[in-house]
């Protein structure tokens, strides 16, 4: 009797092993075989990546911040892949030059037309680029190209006055002159307050925005009115208004 579950023990072991050697196998097969098709899935992708085609276009050399008019020295001519690159893709250096940038557009970047500001968008008929000399500096030297400033007029009893609000720094030339954007009476308010620096004395200076979000200063200075009157009238004139008809003939 004894004997006899021993056997029956014996063959349940055995059955067990062979069970758990078959489900092994089976397992082992279906992973190499995944593996066998991942590997294959990813060396057709190679194949396809390097056969692709591939187009030249406009991608961003360096970091190009928001308003900033793009040149050819922000920019360069790669061959990209089809399948990456967006639909209005710029394809030409030319085609884009000059145009300022929406919004800051990070390195590597395909360029396309949505990301510049197109002409007829942001140019009135009188709008031109003009230099500004500002004597008393661009805020200790942190303004940098892109940001917004306001020019303020400060004379010499310390008063002071908003000359040009909320204009956005196009070009550095050096510590005290920018390129702006102006309009015609933009520019004759600035060339009013500089002859009237050279009269009465006091300089020019920046106000920096903290976030191109902000409102824009109302501009305070106003042209003198002593500039503006004509000569006295000569001694000998006569108010007409005033005679008879008589006196009048």
């Amino acid at each position: 009797m004894y004997g006899r579950r021993s056997k029956i023990k014996i063959i349940i072991m055995i059955v067990s092993l062979v069970s758990i050697s078959a489900t092994a196998f089976i397992f082992l097969k279906r992973a190499d075989a995944f593996s066998t098709i991942q590997q294959r899935f990813v060396t057709d992708n190679v194949n396809i990546n390097d056969n692709e085609e591939k187009y030249r276009v406009v991608v961003v050399a360096q970091r190009i911040e928001q308003g900033i008019v793009i040149d050819s020295s922000m920019i360069t001519m790669e061959e990209v892949p089809l399948v990456y690159l967006p639909s209005n893709s710029v394809t030409s250096i030319q085609s884009i030059e000059g145009k300022p940038a929406k919004f800051t557009i990070e390195k590597n970047t395909v360029l396309t037309y949505s990301m510049v500001l197109d002409q007829k968008d942001q140019f009135n008929q009188d709008d031109r680029l003009s230099d500004c000399r500002i004597d008393g500096g661009l805020v200790s030297g942190i303004v940098k190209e892109g940001d917004y400033i306001d020019i303020e007029y400060v004379k010499e009893n310390g008063d002071r006055f908003i000359v040009l609000s909320k204009k956005r720094v196009i070009r550095i030339i050096d510590n005290t002159t920018i390129i702006i954007q102006t309009n015609d009476e933009e520019r004759t308010r600035y060339e009013a307050v500089l002859s009237e620096i050279r009269e009465e004395k006091g300089t020019l200076k920046t106000r920096l925005y903290l976030d191109e979000n902000q409102e824009a200063s109302p501009v305070t200075y106003v042209k003198s009115k002593s500039k503006e009157k004509s000569s006295p009238p000569p001694t000998n004139q006569v108010d007409m208004e005033h005679l008879s008809e008589e006196e009048r003939n």
